[in-house]
């Protein structure tokens, strides 16, 4: 602990400094001169220290220290009377601290119970506004509910404008409104509680019956043209025009079914009369053409190894060929008739008249399965999607999947059959024009090559056609591939006899009966032969399939047994010993394109060298 005392001189100490200033005894130590007004601070061992320099100065410690205390004791006084003021003031801040203090612990007072009741006031709010939340939610899901049931049963005025006083020309507008009718008729049977159910129904069956009627009459006047010309394009009015209301026909199907009936009924007649004049003018035309054409004299069977070889005869054969494919030649026109040099063979017009019955057949076809049956709408809904002139793949796994070809081809048959019919009638009437091998067999073959189409393209009734076609056809060249062996095996078979002149008038006779006779097979009759052989091996080598291999292949081992033995009896009569091998060797050149007939004649002209 520090003390602090200021020191004031006084007589005594004055006194007291003389009497040690003439003690000049060197063992003691000079006091310090304690000035006035000197403040002097210590610890308490330093005070006992100045106590112990008093006692050891003589002086009275007691009067020192009175003195001392009545330094200290006047000092606070007058230091006290100087802030008399302030103390007052500050009292009575003090004092009026006090009573501010006061008013707000009583002000606070006060504010806590508002607080309370305020809280207990919010805590009521609170329970009154989660009741009433709860109360919108419930609004809320209720004017949800009236407001979808508003829109299922309320019928806008545009509908009814629409259905009522306006007609069919934009087509998807009125599609919208077909979906909306049947849309509303599920609403009401579906909300039997509703009191207006009874009048709700009467417009919709009144909205109904009207769009019905307009839907029928707008697909009759679009069905038509076909009634009053032939010579318009009906696949791209069925593409381009009728498509576009599939989806009104739906409509009728679902909602009036004895409308559509009628509106099939009506189309099928209308589009039955538009092929039927089609398919007569065009087969007309084919007949007009069909006199023109002058069969080689080859077709006769009879003939055909012995005629005359005709200009470019095996290059003709070879040319005509290229009708047995779909990839051939085009089609001839109808009005290429009337060029009274324009000629097609046979085999051009059974072609003609087919591919252009089968490509209407299922074009036809592909119509009636998008238009009648709704099953495919889904593939177009989208207005970028176009439909093709013929059914695709998909399309026709789609409908075999659903099951809906069947109904279909119900509809093509009322329409098509009559001239399916005809032009099978006419198609047959074509191959009884030609004995020509290749020329029948190139009908086959375009024929199966359309039944494949037809299948591909999910048109069955059009693909029994051509099966039917296919088992007629197959008599006609066989007959003709026999007809050829027997005028071979006649050839290679006759002799001829002595002069009649030797003989008499009965000398043949004679002759032939007693074996007299000798071969009359020359050489350059072997080389027709075998001309021939070549040319009818290519064609029938070229128009064969794995499927009608093994037929083919036994009627001509029959002929080139046939034609070795003619080329070998004719050697008998040539004077050139190697001409034999040569023949074989010739022949192997004519076939060169076909190993096992090439390797044939090779080997025999080897054996014979």
């Amino acid at each position: 602990m520090e003390v602090a005392v200021q020191l004031e001189r006084s007589p005594l100490m004055d006194g007291d400094a003389r009497e040690l200033e003439r003690d000049d005894s060197p063992s003691s130590p000079p006091i310090p001169n304690l000035s006035e007004q000197e403040l002097y601070q210590g610890t308490e061992e330093g005070w006992n220290g100045v106590i112990e320099l008093l006692r050891e100065d003589g002086r009275d410690i007691e009067l020192v220290s009175d003195s001392l205390r009545r330094s200290v004791d006047e000092e606070p006084k007058s230091a006290v009377l100087s802030t008399a003021a302030e103390a007052l003031e500050l009292d009575d801040s003090i004092e009026r601290s006090i009573e501010d203090t006061d008013s707000v612990a009583t002000f606070l007072s006060t504010f806590q119970q508002s607080l309370l009741s305020t809280s207990s006031q919010i805590s009521s709010l609170q329970t009154k506004s989660t009741e009433i939340d709860e109360q919108l939610q419930k609004h809320r899901a209720q004017a949800d509910a009236i407001d979808a049931l508003l829109k299922e049963l309320v019928i806008p005025p545009q509908l009814i404008q629409l259905v009522m006083h306006k007609e069919l020309t934009d087509v998807d507008a009125w599609v919208s409104a077909c979906n909306s009718i049947e849309a509303f008729l599920r609403s009401v049977e579906k909300h039997q509680h509703v009191k207006a159910r009874v009048q709700l129904q009467g417009v919709l069956q009144a909205l109904k019956m009207k769009a019905a009627d307009k839907i029928r009459s707008k697909l009759f006047s679009l069905f038509a043209p076909f009634q009053a010309s032939a010579t318009s394009n009906i696949a791209f009015h069925q593409t381009a025009v009728l498509f576009k209301y599939a989806p009104l026909y739906a409509f009728l199907k679902r909602q009036e079914p004895q409308v559509a009936q009628e509106v099939e009924r009506v189309y099928a007649n209308s589009a039955r009369g538009y092929y039927e004049t089609c398919m007569v003018r065009y087969t007309r035309e084919a007949f007009k053409i069909a006199p023109r054409f002058q069969e080689l004299s080859i077709a006769n069977a009879a003939n055909a190894w012995e005629s005359n070889e005709e200009p470019h005869e095996h290059d003709s054969v070879n040319q005509r060929l290229t009708y047995s494919t779909l990839d051939g030649p085009s089609v001839f026109l109808a009005y290429q008739a009337d060029d009274q040099n324009f000629k097609l063979p046979p085999e051009a017009l059974f072609r003609s008249l087919l591919l252009t019955f089968i490509d209407n057949a299922c074009s036809e076809f592909a119509f009636c399965a998008r238009f009648f049956d709704d099953s495919l709408h889904s593939l177009y809904r989208d207005s970028k999607s176009k439909p093709g002139v013929f059914l695709s793949e998909k399309e026709v796994a789609i409908a075999s999947e659903l099951g809906s070809l069947k109904s279909t081809q119900q509809i093509w048959t009322q329409v098509f059959e009559t001239a399916s019919n005809q032009i099978k009638s006419d198609l047959l009437k074509i191959p009884t024009a030609t004995t020509l091998p290749s020329a029948l067999f190139s009908m086959i073959r375009i024929n199966d090559e359309a039944h494949e189409v037809c299948l591909t393209r999910g048109c069955l009734p059009a693909s029994t056609l051509c099966a039917s076609l296919r088992i007629a056809l197959w008599p006609l060249l066989q007959k003709e591939m026999d007809g050829r062996v027997t005028a071979l095996q006649k050839l290679a078979d006759e002799t001829q006899a002595p002069s009649a002149s030797l003989l008499g008038t009965a000398g043949n006779f004679v002759s032939s009966s007693m074996g007299f006779g000798v071969n009359r097979i020359s050489t350059e009759l072997a080389e027709k032969v075998s001309k021939r052989y070549a040319t009818l091996y290519r064609s029938l080598k070229e128009l064969s399939t794995s499927d009608d291999q093994m037929m083919m292949q036994s009627n001509i081992r029959r002929l080139r047994t046939l034609v070795q033995s003619v080329l070998e009896k004719a050697a008998s009569r040539s004077e050139k010993a190697d001409w034999l091998p040569s023949a074989y060797s010739a022949l192997a050149l004519k076939t060169r394109s076909f190993d096992d007939e090439r390797s044939y004649w090779l080997g025999m002209a080897s054996k014979h060298k």
